[in-house]
């Protein structure tokens, strides 16, 4: 009887070992949660903070390319133009 009650003894020992092993277990798998959880909000915030800039500040940018090319395309044609007339006036 003494040898029986000291194995059920045994057992419960390690069933609580096992217990306080899963819970922490938990605990630290919901603290991996949580850390993952905080770190995918920031990047969703930093990637809207992101798309907002380039809504803007790109939207502007590109305004002012398209206006710069739109002025270098006119250059140069007005410098075509200025290379044909001397041409022409060469020829004459």
């Amino acid at each position: 009887m003494h040898q029986r009650l000291k194995q059920v003894e045994d057992q419960l020992r390690k069933s609580e070992e096992l217990r306080v092993a899963a819970v922490r277990g938990v605990e630290y798998g919901s603290s991996n949660v949580s850390m993952a959880e905080a770190a995918a909000e920031k990047a969703r915030t930093h990637l809207n903070y992101a798309l907002e800039y380039l809504r803007t500040e790109g939207s502007a940018a590109l305004t002012r390319a398209l206006s710069r090319s739109d002025e270098f395309g006119q250059q140069n044609k007005r410098m075509s133009e200025i290379s044909q007339e001397a041409r022409m006036l060469a020829q004459e």
